[in-house]
């Protein structure tokens, strides 16, 4: 039997949507308005309390207490705003459903994770099976993958930086995960600074991704 990469999925996240709350109308319209229909709902309390009570200032009355309560629902809701992203990074949750734990200028993330299922057939006819999560666009993979097939090292110098498709937290995660499921390994155990290249499972599976070779699920060599 022979060993195949393959894809078995891709987690696709919209960097779009986790910048929500960056917007003016995240930021600005949505709790001014809440802040003005929750300012009005008291000014209309205060107003009928103080005209059924003959209260000779109630138009005074009614419209401070509308004023105030409009700006003090204002300010709980920018703070609300302002601390959001902190209590998802102590909570651990995406508390506002946009995608990003904590906040998204700061929160590096993927745009795609594509996962690789390696099936590696053994002696005895038994298989083991090995998924690789890649922290990269299929997009850039290919691009790493015809790089890498032509014959560039696999280093932080040559793929990050301006103009270059990965940056360098993308490159890093991306090296510890293919050098600990077996798709890259030093160039040079004694000397990290020469890089990493591929191994012969490497090789099958960046051909896969590569652009300048034909599409389809390509046999793993033996390491």
């Amino acid at each position: 039997m022979s060993d195949y990469p393959m894809i078995w999925q891709r987690d696709e996240r919209d960097l779009s949507k986790s910048k929500h709350l960056e917007t003016v109308e995240a930021g600005v319209l949505i709790p001014l308005q809440q802040a003005g229909i929750t300012g009005l709902f008291v000014g209309l309390i205060c107003l009928v309390s103080t005209v059924y009570f003959a209260v000779d200032d109630w138009p005074i009355i009614s419209l401070l207490s509308w004023l105030v309560s409009t700006f003090l629902v204002w300010l709980i809701l920018q703070k609300r705003w302002l601390s959001l992203t902190a209590v998802e990074k102590w909570t651990g949750q995406d508390l506002n459903h946009d995608g990003v734990i904590g906040d998204p200028e700061q929160t590096e993330s993927p745009r795609h994770t594509v996962t690789v299922e390696l099936v590696t057939a053994q002696p005895n006819g038994c298989n083991t099976k090995t998924l690789a999560r890649l922290p990269v666009s299929e997009y850039d993979l290919s691009l790493v993958a015809g790089g890498l097939l032509a014959g560039r090292p696999f280093s932080e110098r040559q793929w990050t930086g301006q103009g270059k498709p990965l940056s360098v937290n993308q490159f890093r995660d991306l090296r510890d995960e293919m050098s600990k499921r077996g798709i890259v390994e030093q160039a040079n155990p004694k000397d990290p600074r020469q890089g990493y290249k591929l191994t012969k499972a490497g090789q099958a599976v960046m051909r896969h991704f590569s652009p300048t070779l034909p599409d389809g699920l390509l046999p793993i060599p033996d390491r």
